[in-house]
């Protein structure tokens, strides 16, 4: 007669093929390279903002990993993309590489990191957030971690993904640019943001598939409003390509343009009943959500909604863990505007 570890090891092997075979016969998840920063975030929360040349006392203080392109990987893996991060860190074994790469697979995203073996430290952002309204305000810390450059673009596997996104970093213009004419004319999925206030990298807008812009470089040009903003920018740059810009509070607007110059435009709110908890990487999780909308084949105007949705959900709580591709209900519950 078999033993009960015979028969829970014969048990355990079926329930292995079973897995198996389910994964063999599964369709591949869409793959996303988000390309930029992984920093550590060093979070003050305070009740309120204190003003210029006061003091104040911490209610809480967390150490988290941050970083624009890295929480964009790390949104689109929860929502059901195979979302890899592509970057500098410090020196292989360093605290600061380790805590960063196993926060990345915390959250279910893979990770190609460029290591800079002289460098001990990532950069840091501090980040003071106000707990009466959700808020935040950055100071950023680059420190001495090289920025990617052109020769790491160079090796990067960019033709192995169905979409590549391209975090808009001055310091790192060389691979921007070579990630760019790499994907002109591909298969694969251009995206660039532009979340900076300076004008360093408008030109490469013209030469990728989908924009992110943020409300400050709206602001910036002067507009007060996001749907505005996108009609400017569509009529300047033209298509074929999809713009969106996300507002906070205020929704999101997303227009797509074909060669032709025509445009399909879209204006959303937020989330309805959502308390602001955390805001600290809100664009990017807008961002990670609306390319794995796109990746699942969504329409403009869906992707647009969910990608709100998922970044309501993000602001409720603090940090990204748990957060989901939404259900329809929720996609449905953000408002047109």
């Amino acid at each position: 007669m078999a033993s009960q570890m015979e028969v829970a090891t014969v048990e355990a092997s079926a329930r292995l093929a079973a897995a198996r075979s389910a994964a063999a016969a599964a369709p591949a998840r869409p793959r996303l390279l988000s390309v930029g920063l992984a920093c550590v975030d060093v979070v003050n929360s305070v009740f309120t903002f204190p003003g210029e040349d006061q003091c104040c006392r911490a209610t809480g203080q967390r150490r988290a990993r941050g970083g624009n392109a890295s929480t964009t990987a790390c949104v689109a893996a929860q929502c059901g993309v195979a979302a890899d991060w592509l970057g500098a860190t410090p020196r292989r074994g360093s605290p600061d590489a380790e805590f960063l790469l196993a926060d990345l697979r915390r959250h279910g995203a893979g990770a190609l990191p460029v290591e800079r073996p002289r460098c001990e430290s990532a950069p840091t952002s501090y980040v003071i957030l106000s707990e009466s309204n959700g808020s935040r305000t950055i100071v950023h810390a680059r420190g001495d971690l090289g920025e990617l450059d052109a020769a790491d673009a160079r090796s990067a596997p960019l033709a192995d993904y169905d979409w590549v996104h391209l975090e808009g970093r001055a310091g790192a213009r060389g691979a921007l640019e070579t990630c760019v004419a790499a994907l002109e004319g591909a298969r694969t999925t251009a995206s660039l943001e532009l979340e900076k206030l300076d004008g360093v990298l408008d030109d490469l807008e013209r030469r990728v598939d989908v924009v992110f812009y943020s409300r400050e470089r709206a602001e910036r040009d002067g507009f007060a409003d996001p749907a505005a903003f996108l009609a400017a920018k569509a009529a300047a740059i033209g298509g074929p390509r999809v713009l969106t810009c996300a507002w906070g509070a205020g929704g999101a607007a997303a227009v797509a343009v074909d060669a032709a110059g025509a445009v399909d435009a879209f204006r959303c709110g937020v989330l309805p009943g959502v308390r602001p908890v955390d805001s600290v990487g809100a664009g990017d999780t807008f961002n990670g959500a609306f390319i794995a909308a796109r990746l699942r084949g969504e329409n403009l105007e869906t992707a647009l909604k969910a990608a709100c949705a998922v970044a309501g959900r993000k602001v409720a709580r603090v940090g990204f863990a748990g957060l989901a591709y939404p259900p329809p209900e929720d996609i449905a519950a953000v408002p047109s505007l």
